[in-house]
């Protein structure tokens, strides 16, 4: 830490509704001698949604927490716990990041995904808020061009989101959505009531659905990095791989990229326009990604922005950078230390992804022991699950990561890794 800052000899860091990637990701840094993790209850699942948490009381625990264990700052690397974060950071004065850390209302723009679109998209595509409490035969009157993409507002790693052709194929979708969103998403609107403007937003008070135009697109690509103080530092860009004969699935992701020079120059411009807006709303010291299309005339369009750290990306930035430990870097902004750019060392990252197609328990879908064998994956899927996916998007099982030098050599490996978890080797033929 800098020698002309007041810090603790240990810093007390509280991790709200971790995942075990952040489990794993921080027992590296815990062996430095520097930090003391402490660990909110995991009651907030990835995909966002859950049908029994008090929030609210949530809250208390996680205050709670900080006054017992003296924390001097706090982390989260899911979407809903970092609104929590936010909040947190701004109640307690003496947290060494309180009243320099995001807030909650530039964390909820990047959340909200209708209000993504309307204050931080700088040209954003068609699309509509779509009330769950309409009648059906409202979709009729939506002003969006089919096809559909349509998604919650409020849910993480493409939970729900589904591509639609017509409207027949709309109202089919609507009555499963409406019961998955209103049973699952309730939990959130006593946490906006009371610290969110609903005056200003008041879709937060609402059961909504996004219906955007769906943009063909030949790649998509990501821009990670984060904010310090006002100043935006690039981390790199990561590209999506799909299914073949499925191109709105993600099959992996590389890092970094494999686009031309150009693509890659347009990508940070537009990274760095949007994140400026988000400044605006008072983001500050943590990391921020966003997601793009990129066409083929080499042009982009924003999918989504990630106002938070991504564990999934950890061990790739690590292996794959020098002074690429993102874990690190946060809990350093954190203490008052602006974070070295990170560089390239050659090395290539994958994030590969176990997806089904198919209708059906988890248990007949995935080998669950053959999953608790393995080292160094992530389960996005718990036993007894009933899934029923998107047949052009599908859902994902599990992820799991690679590091070389080579593309292909990664991608055969990832192939038998897959088979051998999937029951019956049954991937629906993606």
């Amino acid at each position: 830490m800098p020698d002309n800052l007041s810090t603790p000899s240990f810093i007390n860091v509280l991790v709200v509704s971790p995942r075990e990637l952040d489990l794993t990701h921080l027992n590296a840094i815990r062996e430095e001698g520097l930090y003391r993790f402490y660990f909110s209850p995991t009651t907030i699942g990835l995909d966002g949604f859950n049908n029994s948490l008090d929030i609210l009381s949530y809250l208390d625990e996680c205050r709670e927490l900080i006054r017992v264990n003296q924390i001097h700052t706090i982390i989260a690397t899911q979407d809903i716990p970092a609104l929590i974060q936010a909040r947190l950071h701004q109640e307690f004065d003496h947290l060494l990041i309180h009243n320099r850390s995001e807030s909650i209302e530039s964390s909820l723009l990047c959340l909200h995904k209708y209000y993504t679109r309307k204050y931080i998209d700088l040209s954003p595509i068609p699309f509509h808020a779509f009330d769950l409490e309409s009648d059906e035969r409202e979709l009729f009157d939506v002003p969006v061009p089919f096809p559909w993409i349509i998604k919650p507002c409020t849910t993480a790693c493409s939970a729900e989101i589904h591509k639609v052709h017509d409207f027949n194929q709309a109202a089919i979708l609507l009555p499963q959505l409406k019961e998955k969103i209103i049973q699952n998403n309730q939990y959130l609107k006593p946490f906006f009531r009371t610290y969110c403007n609903v005056n200003q937003y008041p879709l937060l008070d609402k059961d909504i659905l996004l219906i955007e135009q769906y943009i063909p697109s030949i790649t998509r690509c990501c821009v990670d990095g984060c904010v310090y103080d006002g100043e935006i530092l690039v981390w790199g860009i990561s590209q999506v791989h799909s299914y073949p004969n499925r191109p709105e699935s993600i099959a992996d992701f590389i890092f970094p990229a494999l686009i031309d020079e150009a693509t890659q120059s347009v990508l940070e411009e537009e990274y760095v326009a949007v994140v400026e807006r988000v400044i605006k709303y008072g983001f500050n010291r943590q990391f921020i990604n966003v997601e793009f299309f990129v066409m083929e005339n080499g042009e982009v369009e924003l999918i989504e922005v990630n106002a938070r750290l991504s564990p999934v990306t950890t061990r790739l930035y690590r292996e794959c950078l020098k002074n690429g430990d993102p874990y690190e870097v946060l809990l350093r902004m954190s203490a008052n230390e602006r974070p070295a750019r990170p560089v390239w060392n050659g090395l290539y990252g994958v994030v590969f992804y176990v997806t089904t197609f198919l209708s059906g328990y988890t248990n007949e879908i995935i080998d669950f022991q053959k999953m608790e064998s393995l080292s160094d994956i992530e389960l996005r899927v718990e036993p007894g699950r009933y899934l029923s996916p998107d047949k052009e998007i599908g859902i994902s099982l599990a992820s799991f990561n690679s590091i070389g030098e080579s593309y292909d050599d990664m991608h055969e490996e990832a192939e038998i890794i897959r088979d051998s978890l999937l029951l019956n080797n049954n991937r629906d033929k993606v």
